[in-house]
């Protein structure tokens, strides 16, 4: 009886449901940031060194925006124009217009970031 109890088990967890559309991706996705007002997703490439950008609508791949060294985290500002990536081998944030889909500016930061979060007030 344990045996057919802990094998439901087991294959109940095996069959995970699945919802919406699976996307094959490659490179390194450490992080994912939704930006409902554009239908996209933006995924922190960390082994291209770049930000990858989903169009929900499209189901495609848009051109990724190069950021820093090795990317761990990303946040969208308030108002979301603007997308903070931190990058942890560069030791740097870059802000990316997201009107112009490029980084605008790039921060140093005194140590190697481990991720971003951005307050209410900015």
């Amino acid at each position: 009886m344990r045996f057919a109890t802990l094998l439901l088990l087991l294959s109940a967890t095996l069959a995970a449901a699945t919802f919406g559309t699976s996307v094959p991706v490659f490179g390194g996705p450490v992080d994912l940031v939704l930006d409902e007002p554009r239908n996209q997703l933006y995924l922190v490439d960390f082994n291209n060194n770049a930000v990858r950008i989903y169009s929900i609508p499209g189901r495609r791949f848009l051109p990724a925006i190069p950021v820093g060294l090795q990317p761990v985290g990303a946040a969208l500002s308030p108002d979301g124009g603007f997308l903070y990536v931190t990058n942890f081998g560069s030791s740097s944030l870059s802000l990316v217009d997201l009107n112009q889909n490029a980084v605008v500016r790039n921060v140093s930061l005194p140590a190697q970031p481990e991720g971003v979060a951005v307050g209410a007030d900015g």
